[in-house]
């Protein structure tokens, strides 16, 4: 009975603030192809995006797979200082800053309502003239990611969520705002988790929103193999012959099929070093879309492994020939 009067609240929300509906940005597991990112596209995420991210242990997961030199997923694509990142813009890496907000999407505050609303005020200062924050105008991506609150959290604490994020879109239009799914804890496809993580796909898709899908990244191993009504959680344990236990690793089964395809010196919090990778790259094919990458229909076409490839990917170019990545309006300098 909860759970139903939960989805009818969200149900009334979304046709309350439906706008002109067009095809979510969602990034799930059809985007953890590494070899597909073109470098350039890269290169203009890392020249244009400025990130805050408020993340706890589990939303550390998609910065695992970066590093300098031939760490993380640098190793399995073939390529040195390519997938690094810096919360102070350190000069050759992606400015993401993951000190400045504290706490993640689930922390309640004082008056019981979710705390990362206040957090990112805090943190960007007053919207300024042009739609950014005034205390740091130079930051154009926000990002909140869960730890395990979404599938206990009550209905009324978790329905601040939604409204929320749209409240900080209004208030800072030049400022993309990423929302993210709760990662999987085992309870399968009719769990309040799962209704949830759809309530948050339902508003992304309607609204045309920015989704990090956590917990699809999750729920497939590289070859498309789904592992959700098998009781899959966070860690890639699953019920393999459905008895109940979770007695089977993907990560760790597909791992061993492929050890060229994985870097087994990530280290994921939670989870599994293909869990990490997985989730990394999908980020960093975020992070490219966001700069103004055009994908053309590389997500649901190249095959699945990640392997090491330094090709560009097919995408749209002018009439020179060269690379067609415009700069969406939200990049403008501040």
């Amino acid at each position: 009975m909860k759970t139903h009067q939960f989805l009818t609240k969200v149900a009334i929300f979304l046709a309350s603030t439906l706008s002109l509906a067009t095809a979510g940005k969602i990034i799930d597991h059809k985007h953890a192809v590494l070899k597909s990112i073109p470098l350039t596209a890269i290169q203009k995420a890392k020249d244009s995006l400025h990130i805050a991210y408020g993340h706890t242990s589990h939303g550390s997961q998609l910065l695992s797979g970066n590093g300098w030199g031939e760490e993380g997923i640098n190793k399995i694509r073939g390529v040195k200082d390519v997938f690094n990142t810096s919360t102070s813009a350190a000069e050759g890496a992606l400015h993401l800053n993951d000190q400045g907000m504290n706490g993640d999407a689930g922390v309640e505050g004082p008056s019981g309502r979710l705390q990362f609303v206040a957090e990112t005020r805090s943190f960007l200062g007053a919207p300024n003239a042009k739609g950014r924050g005034s205390r740091n105008p130079s930051y154009n991506v926000v990002m909140w990611s869960w730890c395990g609150q979404v599938g206990f959290h009550s209905d009324e604490v978790f329905s601040h969520y939604l409204p929320g994020m749209d409240s900080l879109e209004k208030e800072y239009p030049n400022i993309q705002f990423v929302y993210m799914t709760g990662h999987l804890e085992g309870s399968g496809p009719q769990a309040v988790l799962h209704q949830r993580n759809e309530a948050i796909r339902a508003w992304a898709r309607s609204h045309d929103k920015w989704l990090f899908d956590f917990a699809d990244l999750e729920s497939f191993d590289p070859d498309g193999n789904a592992y959700l009504a098998k009781m899959a959680n966070d860690n890639a344990d699953y019920d393999s012959n459905g008895d109940g236990e979770l007695d089977a690793n993907w990560a760790e089964r597909w791992t061993a099929a492929h050890p060229a395809d994985v870097n087994q010196q990530i280290e994921a919090a939670h989870s599994q070093p293909l869990v990490g990778q997985i989730k990394t790259t999908a980020a960093w094919w975020m992070y490219a879309e966001l700069a103004g990458w055009n994908d053309a229909g590389t997500a649901s076409t190249a095959p699945r492994r990640g392997i090491a490839s330094n090709s560009v990917a097919k995408v749209s170019r002018d009439a020179l020939g060269r690379l067609n990545h415009p700069l969406p309006a939200f990049l403008a300098r501040p």
